[in-house]
């Protein structure tokens, strides 16, 4: 019984420990403790693969991606959790091996850029140039159209910019 109630200090002291180590843990800080109470709910005091698999399908009404990331959040606690109680399991990699679905992205045209240009042309004041100047350097780094196939970005170490790449052309910008 002891161990149920440690598990909400050793959630906090976790959280805690990741914040100060400088990761982003929004959706860990909701997730965790609500794992925590489905443990004490299950009467368990040690953390079980089957126990996360259970808690981490147990929303119904979400992506199998999301309870891919919520057995993820799990697994990484569990592993933290593994060096002071040695008969914690960790659930493995590939038990849920979902992945977001995303849209494929609209690649634009030449024609549809040259008339986003125009139209941003015709915009008054500075929001005209802006747009035009945005509009052009994504064309010219390389995110549409055909030089993004033929040139690919290259990262100079050197000055910490990114350009386009053409066999025998210079690197610099």
């Amino acid at each position: 019984m002891e161990e149920r109630s440690f598990f909400r200090k050793a959630v906090k002291d976790y959280l805690e420990m990741r914040r100060a180590l400088g990761y982003k843990i929004n959706k860990a800080a909701v997730l965790l403790p609500q794992f925590v109470n489905f443990l004490r709910q299950q009467g368990a005091s040690v953390i079980t693969i089957p126990l996360a698999l259970q808690w981490a399908q147990s929303n119904k009404r979400v992506q199998p991606a999301e309870w891919a990331q919520r057995l993820t959040i799990v697994r990484c606690f569990a592993r933290h959790w593994s060096a002071t109680d040695p008969r914690t399991q960790i659930p493995p990699w590939g038990l849920l091996p979902h992945r977001p679905k995303r849209k494929r992205p609209y690649l634009y045209s030449d024609e549809e850029v040259q008339q986003l240009l125009q139209s941003a042309r015709r915009l008054g004041g500075l929001r005209g140039p802006t747009y035009r100047t945005r509009s052009n350097r994504r064309g010219f780094w390389g995110a549409g159209g055909d030089a993004s196939k033929t040139n690919p970005p290259v990262q100079d170490p050197g000055c910490h910019r990114t350009g386009s790449y053409s066999p025998g052309a210079s690197v610099g910008m």
